[in-house]
């Protein structure tokens, strides 16, 4: 007798688990709903540490001279103006990419490690850019950056004269 009820309440256990398994399993749930993204969410960050060239005096010496570029920096050239601006190697002594950037943050042309070998030729991109954003050789690939990807420039246009 006391066999049976042992069998009993263990076929009735084992009928508990299964039923709370079931239930659990098989139940639907409600969709996780993700808050969409904003604009700026979307948008690709600067490096973390980035100087603005914006004079005359800064664009020409750009980073002419240095002898290396730290991981998370760059050298963004403000222009006043929309233009195909040209950019060479003189006094370069190491490999960049130099990314041409539209007013509203759009990468329009990207040349991927130039070398100081490259002097004189003159990198022009075949749209206008108001923005031209010097970093260490590999960097926009590491990034995943290709033209038509969108930077987040908020804080320079916050800082930049209208």
């Amino acid at each position: 007798m006391r066999k049976r009820l042992l069998i009993g309440g263990g076929i009735f256990l084992v009928l508990i688990l299964a039923g709370i398994f079931y239930y659990v399993y098989s139940t639907p749930r409600p969709l996780v709903v993700e808050e969409p993204l904003t604009q700026a969410q979307r948008l690709e960050a600067l490096p973390a540490n980035i100087e603005l060239a914006d004079t005359p005096e800064r664009r020409t010496q750009g980073l002419s001279g240095r002898a290396s570029i730290e991981d998370d920096y760059g050298l963004l050239f403000v222009f006043p103006t929309d233009s195909r601006h040209g950019f060479w190697m003189k006094d370069m002594q190491i490999s960049i990419d130099m990314i041409w950037i539209s007013a509203e943050g759009t990468i329009v042309h990207i040349e991927h490690a130039v070398t100081p070998a490259t002097y004189p030729t003159i990198f022009t991109p075949a749209n206008p850019a108001r923005y031209v954003l010097e970093t260490r050789a590999g960097y926009a690939k590491d990034r995943g950056w290709s033209v038509g990807t969108v930077l987040n420039l908020s804080t320079i246009k916050e800082s930049s004269p209208p």
